[in-house]
């Protein structure tokens, strides 16, 4: 689940769903996000509809629309080649690039990669 919350005047907080995953296809166990320029949600999570059942993991984008509703898109799945198991947040550079790591995957050794993706 992502969500938001709120400070309200007395202190307490608010809580807004803002993406709740429907499936394992979609991802699960969001790792922390970032917000890119244009002020849209990224991220990875496992799951996916790469590797085997349980997916190798994916990088998702949440774009801001009207009444504060936010629309969820999967961006990339990894297929173990390219990664498996995101497990951190992800950085943009000054062009929009977006970088990230896995915790296993890869040619080789499957020990992890660094990712780049671009918008």
């Amino acid at each position: 689940m992502i969500f938001k919350l709120t400070r309200k005047a007395d202190g307490t907080w608010d809580e807004t769903i803002l993406h709740d995953f429907a499936n394992q296809k979609e991802g699960c166990s969001a790792n922390p996000l970032t917000f890119d320029s244009k002020r849209n949600l990224w991220g990875t999570a496992q799951g996916g509809t790469g590797c085997q059942d349980g997916g190798c993991g994916v990088v998702f984008k949440m774009t801001p629309g009207a009444n504060g509703k936010w629309s969820y898109s999967v961006v990339h799945n990894f297929n173990d080649i390219d990664g498996a198991v995101p497990a951190a947040a992800v950085i943009f550079d000054k062009h929009g690039n977006l970088y990230g790591t896995t915790e296993l995957g890869g040619g080789g050794n499957s020990f992890g990669v660094v990712f780049e993706i671009t918008p």
